[in-house]
């Protein structure tokens, strides 16, 4: 069974491959009708090339395109399945501000994070909260970054 965040990123798929068949259609009627085509089919040729283009207008402007769209969108921008290793190797040389003047990888705290699969930004983002990430500054005022757990 296809997961709920899967379904706007399937739909997307198949108005895709639709399109790309009308067009493909329309292509090849197009090229017969200027190569072709006896001179007395060009009505009929007309109304074949419009009724496809009109479905691929119908197509391309259907409601439910646009929401599929914002739907991928917003599950693009929350974050996907994905395991501590996977954060870790996707996002773990990005770096974050820990503080106002410290800034570590996010390694970090994404190494903090127990070893188990996160459905949700939210879920990361609870966990690392919960996470104790320390940073102290040396004596020479250089930050030295300690990660724990608590």
């Amino acid at each position: 069974m296809a997961r709920m965040r899967d379904q706007p990123w399937n739909l997307l798929t198949a108005r895709m491959a639709d399109l790309r068949a009308l067009r493909g259609a329309v292509a090849v009627l197009a090229w017969d009708h200027e190569t072709y085509l006896p001179p007395k089919g060009g009505a009929a040729r007309a109304e074949q090339l419009a009724t496809l283009q009109g479905l691929q207008h119908e197509k391309l402007t259907a409601p439910d395109l646009g929401d599929a769209i914002a739907a991928a969108e917003e599950a693009e921008r929350a974050a996907p399945d994905a395991t501590r290793a996977a954060l870790l190797r996707d996002h773990g040389w990005k770096v974050v501000d820990a503080d106002d003047g410290t800034r570590v990888h996010a390694s970090r705290f994404l190494g903090a994070l127990p070893d188990r699969t996160f459905r949700s930004l939210e879920e990361v983002i609870a966990e690392v909260d919960e996470s104790a990430v320390l940073v102290k500054r040396a004596p020479g005022g250089e930050t030295a970054s300690q990660t724990t757990l608590q």
